[in-house]
Formats: structure tokens, C-alpha cells, sequence
């Protein structure tokens, strides 16, 4: 099973030329995918009706729909970069069509713009903003939408720059133990003119179909509108996905540009390149049920496949609640003082390292035992998140999002999920309490179960991942609508 994963790597130090190179193609890129943006608007009966492919929307059928590469000579990028454009428009729009056939009100897809002064007007515009509720929500949406950037990333579909001069490359210096990208934006005309490459750089990957091991092929070319960056990433990243990719466990698939602007007239740059990997699949032997909440966010329990329980684990979340209660509280008195508020960015990333942390333990623990991760569905979570702030704070469906990909990685079968109802309060001894309404029921207080038909006692946490597992078995070993025979 193929597994496709980023790595954002970081453009070192380019030079004012280089930069100016960066951002031309930036910006022309992203009023060319306005263009099209547009053109589809005032075209979206025809690409209904010819982009489909046996009755699915297919983003083979809407590029073949858009006006093709030939006709848009007045867009100053290289051709390769035209194409890429039409495969990234075509996306989006696929992606449009396909989520408008379940939600009506699936909003068209939209595309930044590159003027310098969209943000200071769309902060001004949400300054002015009176109490019509409407009005704040349209204009708030259209700052942080500026907010996020004023280009698109710019795509490329095909690592083949060497030998092909198009699209680009990943390139790796054996002797220095360096890394570049080399990348086709603009015409022949532009960019770094004609680039003469020294034989010492040679391609990461290899073209699907053919053997890695003779694949070495060199950076020798005369590329005319090439532009060479040197990278730079952390040990992570090397070990992660180069090395990989030198031992020829993983391919370099395609890639994104991309600018993050900052204060004054220097922004960053980073090339998002995407790798595919074939890992060993791992048959499961065991269930792993995972339990989230607030008290504790992760409790784990593995079951075998004759039901018995064989390893049971909580991880509590205090020291992330006390964090955010803490910058709750100082953001809270920053404005009661009318003080600027700071560091959204801090809370975030330690929110990241904390969900990282537990999928690496429920991933740990599946790949000790052998197990299916399982997971309780929480349907209508956002509607709930509303209203409580303490689950709105809570990182659980991150947790989720990051085991979907990281599982697959270690060659472990994507996480399945079961029904919420009752998993706290049911018994796995005899059953009482699984269609018992009540929030006393066999829960006398928020961390202990006790059955109040045959007194079995546990953590509830445990008790509720305890369940989650068994409901997964029974569906496996009896059908969707099963219920496990209880002990």
C-alpha cells in the first residue's frame, strides 16, 4: 500500500535576485489560477457536463474541460508550470463538484491576491465593520483569508527537471552532503538565464516503472528559465524522508512553492515536496481500543481476537488544560487592559507536540502488539465544541487526523471506527448498561466504573476503550450489527 507524505523543506538564503525570480513567478501564477478560477465560474455548466468520467467527477476530465496550455501563451511562466497550473486548478474544482453533490451550499473555490495593499484594506474595511453580525463575519473571514498569504503555492506535478528541463527536481550533493531544488518558473528567457550544472549533483527518486538502483541520473544540463536553491531542513527531515529516499525506500512524487510573508520586505520560502513510501504491511493480531476525553485524553486497552484483555494504559492531559488555562487567563487580563495579545502561535505548536506525542504511544502500542487501532466516532463534535470550552480546547480529532497517516507509515491498517453510544457506561461482563440512559448509570463518579448489576469495577477511560475494542470485534467476527457475547 502506497503511503504519500510532505516534507517541507526551507529555501536557504536566497539572493535578491533569486528572490525577485521567486516572487514574479508567485504572483503570475497566482493571477493565472484567478484566471481560470474565473473562466470556470462563467463556465460551470460545461464543466458539468464534461467532467465527469463514468458518472464521477475526475480531475482527468475537468483539466481536459479547462482552455488547454496553448492558449494561455499570455502568462509568463514555463510551460511545465502551465500544465501543473491546469492539474492544480482542476483539483480544486473536482473537489468542489464532488462536495457540492452532498452540500449544496459548498462554497466555489477561491484564489489570494497578490496586490501589496489587499491586507492593510481588508483591515480597515474590518475596523469599520458596524453591528450587523452578517457584515463582521464576511469581513472577518476576508482578513484572515489575506491573512494566511497573498500568493498561491505554486505546484509542480513531476520530479523530472534532470533530464527532461521541466517541472523540477530534488538534487543531492554526495560529496558535501547538500541538498537543491531545482525548479522550472519561468520562461527560457528568465530566471537564472542558462545554468550550467558541474556533474557533482545528482537526482533524488526515480520515474514509476523503472529500477531505482539505475536511476542516477546527473545534474550536466544547459537549463534555460531553471532556478537552483539550496535547502534547508532539520535532522528529522533527512533521516525521515532523504535517507529513505537515497536507500530507495521512498520516490519524490511532486511538489509545492510556497511564500510565507513576514514583516518588511523579506519573506520566507519553502519547497513542499511529496514522497511516496511502500512500507511492510503488518497483518493485526490484536485490537487496540482508544478511548478520548478531557480527564484523561488517550486510554488504551489491546484485546485479542478471543476477547481477552492483554494490556491496558491512560495518559492524562492536566499539564496541557493548566497550559491553556493559563494563557486563557492571561489573554483574558491582557485585554481586559487593553494590552495586544501574543504567542497564538506558541499554544498552537504545544498543542501539536502534545497530539504528535499520543498518536506516537497509540502507534507504539499497535506496532508492540500487532493491533487495529480503533477509534469511538464523535459524530456531531463540532456542533458540541460550541459550547463547551474546555472540549473545544481539547485536541481530539487531531489525534485522529495524525494516526490516519502515521499508522500506514508503519505499515499498520488506517484506524477504524465504532459507534460513541455507551462505551463508557457498558458493561464488559455481563452487558448492563448499554442502552440504560442516565449519567449515573454504572459511572458513580468521572473515573470509576462499577456495574451496578455485577459490581465489576475499573477506570471508566479504561472501561470506555475496553468497549470500543470489543465492538470492533464483534462487527469483525459476526457483522456490522453484532454485539460481542459478554464474559
Amino acid at each position: 500500500m502506497a503511503v504519500f507524505l510532505t516534507a517541507k523543506l526551507k529555501v536557504h538564503n536566497p539572493s535578491r535576485r533569486k528572490r525577485a525570480i521567486l516572487d514574479a513567478a508567485l504572483e503570475e501564477y497566482t493571477r493565472a489560477y484567478a484566471y481560470l478560477l474565473g473562466w470556470a465560474r462563467q463556465n460551470l455548466a460545461l464543466l458539468e457536463e464534461r467532467g465527469r468520467y463514468k458518472g464521477r467527477f475526475t480531475e482527468k476530465a475537468i483539466r481536459a474541460a479547462l482552455p488547454p496550455s496553448s492558449d494561455m501563451k499570455h502568462v509568463r511562466l514555463h510551460s511545465s508550470a502551465r500544465d501543473s497550473l491546469l492539474i492544480d486548478v482542476a483539483g480544486a474544482l473536482c473537489s468542489y463538484f464532488q462536495l457540492r453533490e452532498k452540500d449544496p451550499t459548498t462554497a466555489f473555490p477561491t484564489c489570494r491576491d497578490p496586490r501589496p495593499e489587499t491586507y492593510p484594506d481588508a483591515l480597515k474595511a474590518f475596523a469599520a465593520v458596524t453591528d450587523d453580525e452578517r457584515e463582521y463575519n464576511e469581513r472577518r473571514d476576508r482578513l484572515l483569508k489575506v491573512a494566511r498569504g497573498s500568493v498561491m503555492p505554486m505546484f509542480f506535478c513531476r520530479p523530472d527537471a534532470v533530464p527532461r528541463h521541466r517541472n523540477f527536481s530534488l538534487l543531492r550533493d554526495p560529496a558535501r552532503g547538500t541538498y537543491y531544488a531545482l525548479l522550472y518558473l519561468l520562461p527560457g528567457d528568465g530566471a537564472d538565464g542558462r545554468l550550467t550544472g558541474a556533474g557533482n549533483l545528482v537526482r533524488m527518486g526515480w520515474p514509476q516503472g523503472t529500477d531505482p538502483a539505475r536511476e542516477t541520473h546527473r545534474f550536466r544540463s544547459r537549463a534555460g528559465g531553471a532556478l537552483l536553491l539550496p535547502l534547508a531542513f532539520g535532522k528529522w527531515h533527512e533521516r525521515e524522508f532523504l535517507d529513505r529516499c537515497i536507500a530507495g525506500e521512498a520516490n519524490v512524487r511532486s511538489a509545492f512553492l510556497s511564500r510565507r510573508d513576514r514583516e518588511g520586505d523579506d519573506a520566507d520560502y519553502f519547497i513542499h515536496v511529496s514522497f511516496e513510501l511502500h512500507p511492510d504491511p503488518v497483518e493485526p493480531k490484536t485490537v487496540l481500543g482508544v478511548d478520548r476525553g478531557l480527564a484523561n485524553l488517550i486510554a488504551l486497552t489491546v484485546i485479542d481476537f478471543e476477547g481477552r484483555v492483554i494490556h491496558q494504559e491512560l495518559h492524562p492531559g492536566d499539564d496541557l488544560f493548566d497550559f491553556q488555562k493559563y494563557v486563557f487567563t492571561l489573554y483574558r487580563d491582557r485585554q481586559r487592559r487593553g494590552k495586544a495579545i501574543a504567542g497564538q502561535r506558541m499554544v498552537a505548536k504545544r498543542n501539536e507536540e502534545v497530539c504528535h506525542r499520543l498518536a506516537n504511544v497509540i502507534v507504539s502500542v499497535a506496532e508492540r502488539y500487532r493491533s487495529q487501532v480503533v477509534l469511538e466516532w464523535l459524530s456531531g463534535f463540532k456542533e458540541r465544541k460550541k459550547d463547551f470550552g474546555r472540549l473545544k480546547r481539547a485536541p481530539l480529532q487531531r489525534i485522529q487526523q495524525i494516526l490516519e497517516y502515521k499508522l500506514p507509515l508503519r505499515g499498520l491498517p488506517r484506524p477504524q471506527y465504532v459507534g460513541a453510544a455507551f462505551t463508557s457506561k457498558e458493561c464488559p461482563k455481563c452487558g448492563y448498561g448499554r442502552d440504560v440512559r442516565g449519567r449515573e448509570v454504572n459511572r458513580p463518579s468521572q473515573d470509576r466504573f462499577l456495574c451496578g448489576q455485577c459490581g465489576y469495577e475499573t477506570h471508566a477511560d479504561l472501561n470506555g476503550s475496553h468497549n470500543i475494542a470489543r465492538r470492533f470485534l464483534a462487527r469483525r467476527l459476526q457483522g456490522p450489527r453484532a454485539t460481542l457475547p459478554t464474559a
